[in-house]
């Protein structure tokens, strides 16, 4: 029975780091704190924190380029700064 027990504890654990992973977090980190809480706990907690993953509607750094006026980071096709104001020229994408 004990071993029954261990055993799915080890597996739900392991798929609590898995998930963890999938969600940009250290999964044997994870996997620890669920074999000494309880992966349902860990579990829940990991789906209580927000994902470090990309989100999708991030623009990838290849869409970006600098300001020349103030140096941070707009859309390729941007004709006006959205920090600084400043006019631009855009960029033919990619």
């Amino acid at each position: 029975m004990e071993l029954t027990f261990f055993m799915f504890w080890l597996v739900f654990s392991v798929v609590v780091a898995i998930g963890a992973a999938g969600r940009g977090r250290h999964g044997p980190g994870w996997f620890l704190l669920s074999m000494v809480i309880s992966p349902l706990l860990a579990f829940l907690l990991l789906m209580m924190l927000p994902s470090r993953s990309k989100s999708a509607g991030a623009p990838e750094t290849q869409e970006l380029r600098k300001c020349p006026e103030c140096a941070e980071l707009i859309l390729r096709e941007a004709k006006k700064c959205k920090h600084c104001g400043s006019v631009v020229d855009p960029v033919a994408p990619v």
